[in-house]
């Protein structure tokens, strides 16, 4: 069984700006975060973010006997990290810019518009006490997790939670939109991709979006059920993009 965080990065967040963020991906156990595990905030600006939070994550370093570790890791990305020892125990990982994802890119305008139409979730917080935290759209979220799904997909890393994700929150008849959305905010990059070096994908090959398709159908009809039609709307999806 997964150990919790020593680090209540939920506490944390009730001291972040009253707007201009919110958290992508929520883990499901959410306020609880496992031992070494992320939370993914997006905000408007990473230094306006941290000049709110840091005096109390500095507290929280001190309570738990962290060491407090922020980096850089590329530009509107940056980490905020709880040392426990020699592991982390819990990171927030803060971008204020869309992320650099190569297989289905996102324009720079889906960022500010998820955060802009980010809703507030209130939940009970370890302590007992009712905060709040903000958190996308059930579309903004989907298409979120699509795109990362797509750009691990092809190196060889299963993340088949977020299909599962988008399987048991979109229902069926907000599909069109999510499509909508997704095809308004995406700029596509050439179909050639790079079919992994790992877990049996030896090969570099240029695919088309029929083979693209089938791949992904074929991947996906084989781990989960599609009782609502996630897989036949993946596959609407791909068709429209490579048309």
């Amino acid at each position: 069984m997964a150990t919790t965080s020593k680090v209540d990065i939920f506490g944390l967040l009730q001291r972040a700006p009253a707007n201009g963020w919110c958290v992508v991906k929520l883990p499901d156990t959410f306020p609880m975060v496992r031992a070494g595990g992320d939370v993914d905030v997006f905000c408007r600006s990473i230094a306006e973010f941290c000049d709110y939070i840091m005096p109390y994550a500095l507290n929280l370093a001190e309570e738990t006997g962290c060491r407090l570790m922020l980096q850089d890791v590329m530009p509107g990305r940056c980490h905020v990290d709880f040392i426990d020892g020699g592991a982390i125990d819990v990171r927030l990982d803060l971008c204020d810019a869309v992320p650099v994802w190569s297989r289905v890119r996102l324009k720079a305008s889906f960022f500010d518009n998820v955060i802009c139409s980010a809703v507030k979730k209130e939940m009970r917080g370890r302590d007992g006490e009712i905060g709040h935290i903000f958190i996308p759209t059930v579309i903004d979220e989907a298409i979120i997790r699509y795109v990362e799904y797509s750009e691990y997909y092809w190196n060889g890393i299963d993340k088949m939670h977020h299909l599962q994700w988008i399987e048991d929150s979109v229902p069926v008849e907000m599909r069109n939109k999510l499509f909508e959305k997704l095809h308004m905010y995406t700029e596509m990059p050439h179909a050639s991709h790079q079919y992994g070096r790992q877990k049996g994908r030896s090969n570099n090959v240029d695919l088309t979006g029929g083979e693209i398709i089938s791949i992904l159908g074929a991947k996906i009809g084989n781990r989960i059920k599609d009782p609502r039609g996630t897989v036949r709307f993946i596959g609407g999806v791909l068709r429209r993009f490579w048309k």
